[in-house]
């Protein structure tokens, strides 16, 4: 993935052809990515499972590996926000480092199989997933991404202590030599008390 420092680029994100009213821009400065106005952003949740943020006052931040989404599977083309020039996959400002990998192809999982996706920093993790609009569900899961399968046990205990306050679970994802993530749900055990 191509890094060029200082570099800014927009994401035109088309849903509908025949109607410019859908679509989204999504700008890149220095690799991160924001949606301008709130309009867009709903529109990037109803169209394309991305919950891009609950704020109320603009810029919305994108996470990058939920922009890759967009270009991965259609939703999205890139160009140069001088020229105009569409550019290619490779030439997206992304994160260098194995749990972005990680990051990526476990979004790429659970929105395949139908989740919303949003960033689960807000209770630890790296993603929280939906089972629907967020308007309507909670989320289900947060999930916590991992490059190394030696994860600080006092860090997830914390993660899974919050995850229980806000009645989510806890999923550790992992990959190992594949895209393919592998998870590992935790969850609070209470003993029942007589």
């Amino acid at each position: 993935m191509n890094d060029r420092e200082g570099s800014s680029r927009e994401l035109l994100t088309i849903f509908d052809e025949e109607n410019e009213s859908e679509s989204i821009t999504i700008r890149s400065v220095n690799g991160d990515y924001f949606i301008s106005t709130r309009k867009e952003a709903l529109l990037a949740e109803s169209k394309a499972r991305i919950v891009v943020s609950d704020s109320d006052r603009p810029p919305y931040p994108v996470l990058p590996e939920l922009v890759l989404l967009l270009v991965e599977f259609g939703h999205a083309v890139v160009r140069d926000a001088s020229s105009g020039d569409l550019l290619q996959f490779q030439d997206l400002v992304l994160p260098e480092d194995p749990k972005f990998e990680v990051r990526r192809f476990t979004a790429r999982d659970f929105w395949r199989k139908g989740y919303f996706l949003a960033s689960g920093s807000r209770f630890g993790g790296d993603l929280m997933a939906y089972m629907g609009s967020p308007n309507q569900l909670h989320s289900e899961f947060v999930i916590l991404c991992s490059a190394d399968p030696n994860v600080n046990v006092l860090s997830l205990i914390s993660i899974a202590r919050c995850c229980n306050q806000v009645k989510k679970k806890l999923v550790l994802a992992l990959l190992k030599n594949t895209h393919t993530p592998y998870y590992l749900s935790l969850s609070w055990l209470r003993p029942e008390t007589h």
